[in-house]
């Protein structure tokens, strides 16, 4: 519509005109009045002052100031106060005859005031001060000048320019209206217009081409013939809720086959008529993708549910992501509600603070693995290892943490039992030769370190053999695992025992504090082995001895292979004896 027939610059020109009427009357008046005022004021004080000065001559003769006329026409003359405008000043008597008066010419309009002359209180005359105001109606004259050419600026800026400024927006209006249209017609969305009762106002191209219709066909059609699942009418849109956001629901095409859309639904003012307004998407192919997500993480589901290994996703607050079925029964959770939880709340907070450094490591992108003995719920411990890989996303940042766990219980158990069957003597369970010796060089290290002694006991069984030959292997085998419990029964928890041969059985007394100590034991132990034996199932009785040769570190040796000579040499010496114990002395072993 053109702008002249909106009526919209008539109305535009007449607040112009009454703005600049306003301004044009109110600067000078407004001028007039201050100036007056003020003018009218000054007037007033400088009678006063010229009254009290009028005043104290009187007081100081109160018969004769009246002939004082020098002095009054001093004070008349006299200028008090600025002189802004030109002043004449009148001295009156009581009689209101002049007795004084400047000599300034005044040129009307004039204005005047008064103040009275007093002598004790009563009025003997009055003061007048005059001022022309003749300057003040030329400076009045000036600003209504001035404010004519301000109410013409202000008509120009009120009227001229914002009509040209309206014209422009009117065609950019146009011009926008224009360019969305365009965008309408060339979306890649379905826009479609309903009244409030659910009938086809407008759609654009891409929405015909969607529902398979002409823009004619489609063109008063009912809502549900095009969205089947929604009743319009019942949206239940109002004023204060413009939108209903967006829904999944199902489009209809022209052949009645359905397909799945996205619709936005809002309601605005078009043409000042209230409309529902529908945005519609197309989602067949993210629908067929999403379906195709989804089978693939129920196949991915299922191969991470029987896998071996216990598998979760953390994402960077540690809380899981995922957790695959083995890993949550092993926890004791249930998979569906893992998700979403905080590391702290699955394994317990002693369990987090243990390991809340390694992923945190994790969490700064470095992978570790590491190992650690969980206990379970039912209380039984658990060994795992846990590795740890951080996720990195999008420009390498870590958003999270994978953790692949593996219950290595039984390998680790299996790994005990090899380290035993190394390290021990399979019958009697004693250290063997193999741990003797690494205990034996610990005790060096430590006595060295503390400069302390600790002694080697060597043990050789006396009349062992026979038995063996005579009552067979097997009760000579549970003869020595006798031995080795007796053995280990007169000796320290700190003390180790180990069988070296076979009927060779070593004791390491750590801590020696003084020589008896091993003598001690040496006696306890020969007694021990003294007392019969009862073997096989017949009980039968059998008696053996022991000799045994104590080397003491460092005095006899400061290694493990002269330690373990020197005790050889004196249990020697002692089994020469016979069922006795001998410390090592350099002397017999020469002569040996």
């Amino acid at each position: 519509m053109p702008l002249a027939d909106t009526g919209l610059p008539r109305t535009i020109r007449l607040i112009a005109a009454t703005i600049a009427i306003v301004v044009a009357v109110s600067l000078p008046l407004g001028y007039w009045l201050v100036a007056y005022g003020d003018a009218a004021d000054a007037a007033a004080i400088d009678a006063q002052a010229h009254a009290d000065l009028v005043t104290e001559l009187i007081n100081a003769n109160p018969e004769l100031w009246r002939y004082e006329i020098p002095r009054l026409d001093a004070i008349a003359a006299t200028h008090l106060t600025g002189r802004d405008l030109p002043e004449k000043n009148f001295i009156l008597d009581e009689q209101r005859n002049v007795l004084s008066q400047s000599s300034t010419h005044l040129t009307p309009p004039v204005l005047t005031r008064s103040a009275p002359l007093l002598d004790s209180g009563v009025e003997v005359g009055r003061m007048l001060t005059s001022r022309s105001l003749a300057p003040l109606l030329i400076n009045t004259a000036l600003t209504a000048l001035f404010g004519l050419l301000l109410a013409a600026a202000t008509y120009v800026s009120l009227a001229v320019l914002p009509l040209r400024a309206l014209t422009r927006m009117l065609g950019a209006l146009v011009q926008e209206q224009e360019r969305l249209r365009a965008i309408v017609d060339n979306a890649v969305e379905g826009i479609i217009t309903f009244d409030l009762q659910g009938t086809v106002q407008s759609l654009n191209p891409a929405a015909a081409r969607m529902f398979d219709y002409s823009t004619t066909e489609a063109l008063r059609r009912s809502a549900g013939e095009l969205l089947p699942e929604i009743d319009l009418a019942r949206a239940g849109l109002t004023d204060e809720q413009p939108s209903l956001g967006q829904l999944e629901t199902t489009g209809r095409r022209r052949d009645g086959t359905g397909f799945p859309i996205e619709l936005a639904l809002s309601q605005a003012l078009l043409d000042g008529k209230p409309q529902l307004i529908a945005i519609a998407h197309d989602i067949t192919v993210r629908k067929s993708a999403e379906q195709a997500l989804r089978d693939a993480a129920m196949e991915l589901r299922l191969f991470a549910d029987n896998v071996p290994a216990m598998t979760a996703s953390f994402d960077e607050n540690l809380r899981y992501r995922f957790a695959n079925r083995h890993y949550a029964e092993f926890f004791g959770v249930d998979p569906a509600s893992i998700v979403g939880k905080h590391l702290r709340e699955v394994v317990g907070e002693d369990a987090y603070r243990e390991i809340e450094a390694n992923f945190m490591q994790a969490l700064g992108g470095q992978p570790l693995t590491y190992r650690r003995v969980c206990k379970l719920q039912n209380g039984e411990s658990r060994h795992i290892e846990i590795k740890l890989l951080p996720h990195f996303g999008e420009q390498e940042k870590v958003q999270g943490c994978f953790a692949v766990t593996t219950d290595i219980t039984e390998h680790m158990l299996a790994e005990e039992r090899i380290q035993r069957v190394a390290h021990h003597d399979s019958l009697t369970g004693l250290p063997n030769r193999l741990l003797f010796n690494d205990r034996l060089n610990q005790a060096i290290s430590l006595a060295k370190r503390d400069s302390r002694r600790f002694a080697l006991l060597y043990l050789d069984l006396d009349r062992f053999k026979p038995v063996n030959d005579t009552l067979g292997h097997t009760v000579g085998d549970e003869l020595l695992q006798g031995v080795a419990a007796r053995l280990r029964q007169q000796v320290r928890e700190s003390d180790t025992v180990a069988r070296v041969g076979g009927d060779e059985f070593t004791v390491i007394m750590a801590d020696l504090p003084r020589r008896e100590a091993a003598e001690t034991v040496a006696a306890k132990i020969i007694a021990a082995l003294a007392a019969p034996f009862e073997l096989g199932s017949s009980k039968q009785r059998v008696e053996i001895g022991t000799s045994v040769g104590i080397a003491v570190y460092p005095a006899d040796g400061r290694d493990a292979e002269a330690l373990v000579k020197a005790a050889d040499a004196a249990m020697y010496n002692a089994k020469q004896v016979g069922s006795t114990f001998l410390f090592f002395s350099a002397r017999q072993d020469l002569e040996t």
